[in-house]
């Protein structure tokens, strides 16, 4: 529980956490108005069921974004190979990019890989902190279809 909240906590800022929040399954989405842009800023988060670890998708100032946020230090570098599976299909290596303070990892396409989850009911993912060896972190992604759909109206691009 102290990890979701401080999950939250640095997801959405002070006012976006007073706003309302609600449950989509085992999704945590929040949705507010843009104060500077009067768009919609969309966010929803979801933790593994086996790690400390966290998916988070998001629209954000008009920008769509995907990444998992843990505690673990993931380096400095400009990315770090992750392994994903959904369902029982092929798994897939990419390079995500470490995001800063080197606890989070960012998606390359995050439309692309937003979509992917759309009618798939869990997805894996395997990473490797720093001197550390490969991790493996299962999500329950169902409803990823009502989250992409918002964060695709939010940020204005189709499914």
């Amino acid at each position: 529980m102290k990890r979701l909240f401080v999950v939250l906590s640095l997801l959405l800022s002070t006012s976006a956490f007073s706003a309302d929040y609600e449950r989509v399954g085992d999704w945590l989405v929040n949705k507010e108005e843009n104060k500077l842009t009067d768009k919609i800023d969309y966010y929803a988060m979801l933790s593994a069921k086996d790690q400390d670890v966290s998916l988070i998708l998001r629209c954000q100032n008009n920008k769509t974004e995907a990444y998992l946020s843990m505690e673990d230090y993931m380096g400095s570098g400009y990315g770090s190979k992750v392994t994903i599976r959904t369902d029982k299909g092929k798994p897939v290596s990419q390079s995500w990019g470490i995001g800063e303070g080197g606890t989070s990892l960012f998606a390359p396409k995050a439309t692309t890989f937003i979509k992917s989850l759309i009618g798939k009911k869990s997805l894996i993912t395997g990473y490797s902190p720093y001197g550390k060896s490969q991790l493996v972190a299962e999500f329950n992604i169902e409803n990823a279809d009502i989250v992409a759909k918002e964060i695709s109206s939010a940020c204005g691009w189709k499914l």
